[in-house]
């Protein structure tokens, strides 16, 4: 099927800003009976189900070329056509109004459908700053233990010696909190398992007590260790979203590349969170079943969507390896990928399970999604993102802007040199240690 529009808009947008609106359908021109809608969703929001600043339609009897101007005046939240004047308010508010990185929906509608029928879809991202390039710090990532009961090939923790088994301080711990009503979303995740961490079933609720109320707090484990009780106490902390790494379909391959795992211990564990979730009637926390992409793993892919789809998981993403040496991504490429990408897709829409898969291959514009999180690791050091920290690449390009045990975070977040940094990668100016980071080049948030 032959696109039906084109758009691109500069990432950073400051100040009122142009995006170029291609139609590549002559019928589309003018047309009384379609409209093009341009949604917005700030990537990380207090809450999941808030997510959403509103939506702007234009109906196309207004765009009468093949190509049209749009303005884009972000601080009034307004669009506008500069050929004609015409301005268009959001047709629909949102419940959130903050600045940041965002997401950019731009779509066409035939209105004279019933329901209006969405005819094509395109996203891209936006990094939303009218009032200035100081984001405000949105997530931190908790690191509660840096302990881990497997061996797993692809872990950074294979190829260090620079991670040590331990669990996060207490005087680190009550520093990162201390800024808890400042962040909206929590990640508790060290270089382990968090699920060793014997305080975690207190720490949840602690940390949702410290945020805003609709602030949500969650994290990824290799579910090894959800037997019943240990399950429904995790859930009866509140928690919020809990992700699952498997990896694998198939038992063989599975705890081949899990080394020290059970197949059908894990997939029993996950399933039974899922089951509790449904008797309790609850609609929290949301489930992810994640997949890095391997060498050896990645025939299994549409597998995998049935896997979550028997399990009753709801959201499956696919994502590259990090080489632990370079922190580049061990991508395949459009050959290896694409037939099995679409197969997945077409498994989840079947089956509905939500899935998400990266680009296949690099983007011309690179993004680094980092600048409004804090990445914190034992026993109390600030990063700005994972592949800064210990085990990955080198020492050499290991950056830390503090430590909480030492400066409170919020402080360290406001350093000259910390905001200066950000500045940089906002602008697309990427100090030194960034470059030949290929993460920002896949656009993986």
């Amino acid at each position: 099927m032959s696109p039906l529009f084109n758009f691109t808009l500069p990432l950073l947008i400051q100040e009122p800003t142009k995006g170029l609106l291609s139609l590549l359908d002559e019928g589309l021109k003018g047309s009384a009976q379609h409209f093009v809608r341009f949604d917005l969703y700030p990537l990380i929001s207090p809450s999941h189900m808030k997510r959403h600043y509103g939506f702007w339609d234009i109906p196309l009897v207004e765009i009468q070329d093949a190509r049209t101007e749009i303005l884009f005046d972000l601080a009034a939240r307004t669009l506008g056509l500069p050929k004609t004047g015409k301005v268009f308010p959001l047709a629909w508010q949102g419940l959130v109004d903050e600045e940041g990185y965002c997401h950019l929906h731009v779509s066409i509608w035939n209105k004279a459908a019933e329901p209006p029928q969405l005819l094509a879809l395109q996203s891209l991202p936006v990094i939303m700053a009218t009032k200035g390039l100081d984001l405000p710090l949105k997530q931190i990532c908790i690191p509660v233990t840096d302990r881990c009961n497997l061996q797993c090939t692809m872990c950074p923790r294979q190829g260090t010696h620079e991670i040590v088994d331990m669990d996060v301080p207490t005087d680190a711990l009550d520093a990162m909190l201390e800024a808890g009503p400042h962040f909206v979303s929590a990640l508790l995740q060290g270089q382990g398992e968090p699920m060793l961490y014997p305080g975690i079933f207190d720490l949840i609720p602690r940390i949702k007590a410290k945020m805003a109320a609709e602030g949500e707090v969650g994290l990824t484990t290799n579910a090894t260790l959800l037997d019943q009780r240990t399950a429904e106490r995790l859930l009866d902390t509140g928690i919020d979203f809990l992700y699952f790494s498997v990896d694998a379909a198939s038992k063989e391959l599975y705890e081949s590349i899990r080394v020290g795992a059970s197949f059908d211990r894990v997939t029993a564990n996950i399933h039974r969170c899922i089951q509790y979730r449904k008797d309790s009637g609850r609609t929290k926390p949301r489930f992810m079943l994640n997949f890095v992409l391997l060498e050896q793993n990645i025939h299994e892919i549409p597998a995998f969507v049935e896997l979550a789809a028997q399990l009753g998981v709801e959201n499956v993403t696919f994502s590259y390896c990090t080489d632990s040496t370079t922190g580049n991504l061990k991508a395949f490429g459009a050959e290896a990928l694409q037939d099995l990408f679409l197969q997945a897709h077409e498994t989840g829409s079947r089956m509905q399970v939500n899935v998400s898969t990266p680009p296949l291959s690099k983007c011309a514009t690179e993004v680094c999604y980092f600048m409004e999180r804090a990445v914190v690791l034992i026993p109390g050091r600030v990063f700005p993102c994972h592949l800064m920290a210990p085990g990955y690449r080198t020492s050499a390009r290991n950056v830390s802007f503090g430590d909480v045990r030492h400066t409170p975070l919020l402080e360290i977040w406001n350093q000259p040199d910390y905001r200066e940094f950000r500045s940089r990668v906002l602008t697309g100016d990427y100090p030194d240690v960034c470059h030949g980071c290929e993460v920002k080049a896949y656009l993986v948030p």
